[in-house]
């Protein structure tokens, strides 16, 4: 019987690893699950929440939790801010027992998966985009005892040249996460330890959008594809089943769009005549102050909204198609609706000066003391493959880019690999912004996070 043990990516605040459910690898094992000739599963543990020093105490964490000799193929996910981490995770595997074949994939790797393999000997293959039909194949040729994964469309390996496979076209063709014991498992525990107090429900996927500085459609493309609205209240009815809870988080970058299919949504859960409450990201641009009240009467309970910036030159220069005064009367009608809103914006752009960062400051103040339940503020991280990072220069001081901050000082293997592949480790760095102070960036994002904490606590 052969066994292959998926690894979520490495998610880590305050320097600690923070459990999720870890959706794109159940829906790879559930997939799979009338395999007889393979056996799937995926790590989790609760008990890795705790703070680490280095790169070597984290990974040490996770490689003293799993016997890699019982297993044959190990999958890692990988995103921009632990990257450097997995890519050290899948060095000691290899020490351990270099016949372990090593697969990595995960939204992060897609745009440099040639330069991953060619410098990275450790990494056998890499999943390009959604890996669903290329992870089925790739089971199916381990299960017969091959390990060569040759023309696999989406499947990327040395000396073959990329070829990414086409798009599910239908997200009913899904498989239902709901008949994977392995979901419950994961997210009882994190339920459990108040890591979660809502289902996750995997509910549309891409975007229209060609903001610059996001990577989303090089991984899903410039469309946008969304369960029926069937498939999408039969999860919910069955998760309700199973766990008696009514709060659901629908993933998706902008679940709101197109509009047309979004209020056709809300108009079926209130004909459904249902008691579910659940959230989702919108694109702000979607939404009319007369659409607040269907979506309330649907059960919308609250919205992720990206702003990102204070300034309408700033997002028109990033192609955010948003009209940032009407975006706010929106914002403000909802809360008078009681829908609890988080809000996010980035600072940091090449073009950016102290005074329109601080204006961003000043709008996220603005928000917090109007009622919105959070409101984020990030430093810009470049990221491969993106449109900013092909028209600006990276600086690599390691400064403010709070995607690569995650307080856990790198060991001397992260130091070496990011200093000798600068091209594979942007978002390690930040762009060059000559009107800007770093320091007022790292001390916006620092208090925005610190006054969220207050208006938190003034809450209670």
């Amino acid at each position: 019987m052969k066994r292959i043990l998926l690894i979520p990516s490495i998610n880590i605040a305050n320097g600690k690893i923070v459990p999720y459910l870890p959706l794109g690898l159940l829906s790879l094992q559930s997939a799979t699950l009338n395999y007889k000739m393979v056996d799937i599963f995926i790590f989790h543990d609760d008990l890795l929440n705790k703070r680490c020093i280095d790169s070597d105490d984290l990974i040490e964490n996770i490689i003293h939790k799993i016997d890699f000799k019982t297993y044959d193929t190990i999958g890692l996910s990988a995103v921009c801010n632990s990257f450097h981490h997995t890519l050290y995770l899948s060095k000691r595997i290899k020490e351990i027992d270099d016949e372990i074949g090593i697969w990595l994939g995960g939204p992060h790797v897609f745009p440099i998966a040639e330069d991953i393999l060619k410098n990275f000997e450790q990494i056998d293959a890499v999943f390009i985009g959604e890996a669903e039909q290329s992870f089925l194949e790739a089971v199916n040729r381990r299960a017969t005892g091959l390990y060569d994964l040759t023309n696999i469309p989406g499947v990327l390996i040395r000396n073959s040249r990329p070829s990414k496979r086409d798009l599910i076209a239908d997200l009913d063709d899904l498989p239902y996460l709901h008949e994977n014991d392995a979901f419950y498992n994961i997210f009882n525990s994190l339920y459990k330890n108040n890591f979660t107090k809502s289902i996750p429900i995997d509910a549309s996927r891409g975007c229209f959008g060609r903001c610059k500085y996001c990577s989303t459609r090089l991984f899903w493309d410039n469309i946008i594809r969304r369960k029926s609205n069937a498939r999408l209240l039969s999860e919910m009815n069955h998760y309700h089943e199973k766990t008696n809870l009514s709060l659901f988080e629908f993933v998706g970058d902008n679940f709101s769009s197109p509009r047309r299919l979004f209020i056709d949504f809300c108009r079926h859960m209130i004909n459904t005549n249902h008691s579910f409450k659940w959230g989702c990201s919108i694109r702000i641009s979607d939404i009319k102050i007369d659409d607040l009240k269907i979506l309330h009467e649907a059960g919308c309970k609250g919205v992720f909204i990206g702003l990102e910036s204070a300034s309408q030159i700033t997002l028109n220069k990033l192609n955010k198609n948003i009209n940032l005064k009407q975006g706010l009367k929106i914002i403000e009608e909802a809360l008078k609706m009681d829908f609890e809103i988080v809000t996010s914006f980035i600072v940091g752009f090449p073009w950016e000066s102290d005074e329109d960062i601080n204006n961003t400051f000043k709008l996220h103040c603005s928000l917090l003391e109007m009622g919105v339940k959070t409101s984020q503020i990030h430093a810009l991280g470049p990221l491969p493959g993106t449109e900013l990072l092909k028209h600006h220069s990276v600086h690599y001081d390691r400064d403010v880019s709070d995607v690569s901050l995650d307080d856990i000082h790198l060991n001397d293997y992260s130091k070496f690999i990011i200093k000798r592949y600068p091209e594979l480790f942007v978002h390690l760095g930040h762009y060059d912004s000559p009107n800007l102070d770093r320091s007022n960036v790292a001390s916006i994002v620092a208090t925005s996070f610190q006054l969220n904490y207050i208006y938190e606590i003034a809450r209670l």
